[in-house]
């Protein structure tokens, strides 16, 4: 008898993961491509830990409407407590998703706005789950959250914000 494969959904926040619940308020990051995102990833049991493919959305949940997404292979390890698989080399944050959500293309904004943070996780042998939880993403407090306010706000344009174009922020 095959065990259904479960899923946990985490966040990368200051090199870490951190597990996500409903009605969290994961940090928008900046990635290395500029902007602002979540980097967000999976916990998972009874799945292949390599060549996994990871699909990662933020929806809007009153329309359905997919606001961002990103897809890719990633691998895992064991968790230190052996009880999950998790990301590996979360520093490079190379396994798990880069959700660019700032600038958004809808101009409504994106920081302190309820959506629905959604995770696929295939393994090699087709096994598949989806997590989902309701998130308002949030720009963190320190130097980079006036660049994040301006770029995740409503009606961004370029040139805005000022500054480089990650604002002079570094993950």
């Amino acid at each position: 008898m095959e065990v259904a494969p479960v899923l946990d959904i985490v966040v990368a926040q200051s090199a870490m993961l951190v597990e996500v619940q409903d009605g969290d308020h994961p940090h928008l990051l900046p990635p290395p491509q500029g902007g602002f995102g979540l980097f967000a990833g999976v916990r998972a049991r009874h799945f292949e830990p390599c060549d996994a493919y990871l699909r990662g959305r933020i929806r809007d949940p009153a329309t359905q409407m997919i606001i961002q997404e990103n897809d890719r292979t990633v691998d895992f390890s064991p968790s230190s407590d052996r009880a999950w698989m998790e990301p590996a080399a979360i520093a490079s944050f190379a396994n798990v998703s880069n959700i660019v959500a700032c600038p958004d293309n809808l101009g409504v904004g994106i920081a302190g706005r309820t959506f629905r943070l959604e995770l696929t996780l295939t393994d090699r042998a087709g096994r598949s789950a989806t997590a989902v939880r309701t998130v308002v993403p949030e720009c963190a407090a320190g130097a980079c959250h006036d660049e994040c306010a301006c770029t995740c706000g409503p009606n961004y344009r370029p040139g805005l914000c000022g500054g480089s174009s990650d604002g002079g922020c570094s993950r």
